[in-house]
């Protein structure tokens, strides 16, 4: 029996789950967990990773892809790929920094089926983690626009779904939770 899917708030368009917080805070894993739930379930999904699209996007190298600037514009781009994606009846899961307020505004007005999840992590817990080194990186001066440390990020003022600490929290209620409230 093939699943089909009753839609609650996402269009026949598809839909996107937009997840973001800082480096360390969870969003690629998460992202990825939602996906093979959604599969599992006969859902079609694609994965946007801020890392992989942004070393795909860069046309430079050697460019700086960290400033303020290159990230609004890439978060746009990120988000307009998205968009594209939903409207060929995909549900988009993008998984990034995005730490700008006009990007969430955009989002919220152009995306359809849009689900912000904002995991809000605290900085000292994404020092301790480091998976990419990033933190240590910026502590001995090696790398410099760091998003939350150097460089100020704007937190989403009203996500479908925010996070404060995951110490506690099982990633399977979160999952079932977003697919039971989208879906």
């Amino acid at each position: 029996m093939k699943f089909e899917p009753t839609y609650k708030t996402v269009t026949n368009k598809g839909c996107v789950i937009w997840i973001t917080g800082l480096s360390g805070a969870g969003k690629t894993t998460l992202a990825t967990e939602i996906g093979n739930n959604l599969k599992n379930i006969g859902i079609p999904n694609i994965l946007i990773d801020g890392d992989a699209i942004r070393n795909i996007l860069s046309e430079n190298k050697n460019e700086n892809c960290y400033s303020n600037e290159a990230r609004m514009r890439n978060a746009f781009k990120y988000a307009r790929i998205s968009l594209l994606l939903a409207n060929q009846g995909f549900c988009v899961i993008t998984s990034v920094i995005g730490m700008f307020e006009d990007v969430y505004l955009w989002n919220k007005k152009n995306l359809p089926g849009y689900y912000e999840i904002f995991l809000d992590i605290p900085l000292q817990k994404l020092k301790q983690r480091d998976s990419k080194g990033i933190y240590k990186k910026f502590e001995i001066g090696k790398i410099r626009n760091v998003a939350g440390l150097d460089l100020e990020i704007q937190k989403p003022a009203k996500p479908n779904l925010h996070i404060k600490d995951n110490n506690h929290l099982n990633i399977n209620k979160i999952i079932n939770f977003v697919i039971k409230t989208m879906y």
